[in-house]
């Protein structure tokens, strides 16, 4: 079975042809994808696309490249969002050196992970080897 496991079906560029979109990668194969959010104020439109398909679904977070203008007092907003059905982890998060965009982590987004059932699955940007180290500094 093939599954998309980071797409970025919310954004504009595929709005206007979305179901032709998703019937694509059907049509390819492709039997489950996971729709990745990258901005808090733009998880409604992520849930909404997940809401819309049987064979999609989702996850909530902050980009580490939006992470300076998203910064979380705490992680209540991602483990809330966390609890819909249609959402299988928190991400994309944690630390992007691919750029080399040396950005604040949202620290809020790792306690997040931590602290829900489906915290398990990290959706992760490109430096995953870093992200056992910056968990266990925030225990």
């Amino acid at each position: 079975m093939l599954v998309d496991s980071h797409c970025h079906l919310d954004f504009d560029t595929f709005q206007p042809e979305l179901d032709a979109v998703v019937q694509r990668a059907r049509d390819a194969g492709v039997k489950t994808c996971v729709s990745i959010g990258t901005k808090l104020d733009k998880f409604p439109g992520v849930r909404a696309v997940a809401e819309r398909f049987s064979d999609v679904w989702c996850s909530v977070g902050v980009h580490p490249h939006e992470a300076e203008g998203e910064l979380l007092d705490n992680a209540a907003i991602l483990i809330d969002h966390a609890k819909h059905p249609k959402v299988v982890g928190i991400g994309e998060t944690g630390l992007d050196y691919y750029y080399e965009h040396r950005r604040a982590i949202s620290r809020s987004s790792i306690s997040g992970i931590t602290s829900t059932p489906r915290g398990k699955q990290i959706y992760r940007s490109s430096c995953i080897r870093a992200m056992p180290m910056t968990i266990r500094s925030l225990s």
